[in-house]
């Protein structure tokens, strides 16, 4: 919180990125998109977000939202991602992304091998490809 009782988003984010890019340095696996970015003034517009995701499971969720973000990288403009999961089934879990130039890309990941999260960041950097090299 701050002087009005708003919430600065930028203070929070930055704060963040100072603990994951700490941990990048040391030389642990961490995250590599979002966190990389320089210190300082944030854009937070032009950041990878994650939107939502439903995922129950605490350890899941962030496995999904680690790989996500770092599958996407640095990303120019604003993207998000939305991320769900199957609730009565748990069979699958579908990741939607948003950019730029009403640019949109599902999957749907499906079974243990599938929900590994080198398999998620492999997959979401082919899928967003095509975009940003305009092929």
């Amino acid at each position: 919180m701050i002087g009005n009782n708003r919430f600065d988003l930028a203070a929070v984010l930055s704060r963040n990125r100072d603990r994951w890019d700490h941990g990048v340095a040391r030389g642990q696996k961490g995250f590599q998109g979002a966190s990389a970015r320089s210190f300082g003034e944030v854009d937070a517009s032009s950041m990878p977000v994650i939107l939502s995701n439903n995922i129950p499971l605490p350890e899941k969720r962030e496995r999904f939202n680690r790989a996500v973000l770092e599958g996407m990288g640095k990303l120019p403009d604003s993207w998000q991602a939305s991320i769900f999961e199957a609730q009565r089934t748990g069979t699958y879990v579908e990741v939607t992304i948003e950019g730029p130039e009403t640019f949109a890309w599902t999957c749907r990941f499906t079974g243990p091998n599938e929900q590994e999260g080198r398999f998620i960041k492999t997959t979401i950097r082919n899928g967003l490809l095509p975009f940003l090299t305009g092929k």
